[in-house]
């Protein structure tokens, strides 16, 4: 089973500098529509380095679950969201 996973970019109003906000969406192969997630960081580097390695690409279940902890982890640490 592959997830197509891309990752977008959102510019909210009163966004401090150095965030980032937006959602990873992925897709099965099954799917006509793709699923989301949406977070946001004041670690921009890190969802950078996400972005950089996973961006529009096919990844099997075992590393999409790794991401979603990466970027669980992200959030954990440094939140953006209003």
């Amino acid at each position: 089973m592959k997830y197509f996973i891309s990752f977008t970019e959102e510019f909210w109003p009163g966004q401090k500098d150095g965030t980032w906000i937006g959602r990873m969406e992925y897709r099965l192969p099954d799917q006509q529509f793709p699923d989301e997630m949406g977070f946001g960081s004041l670690d921009r580097a890190a969802v950078e380095e996400l972005r950089a390695k996973y961006d529009f690409t096919e990844v099997d279940k075992k590393t999409f679950d790794t991401i979603v902890q990466e970027i669980e982890r992200i959030k954990e640490k440094k939140d953006a969201r209003v």
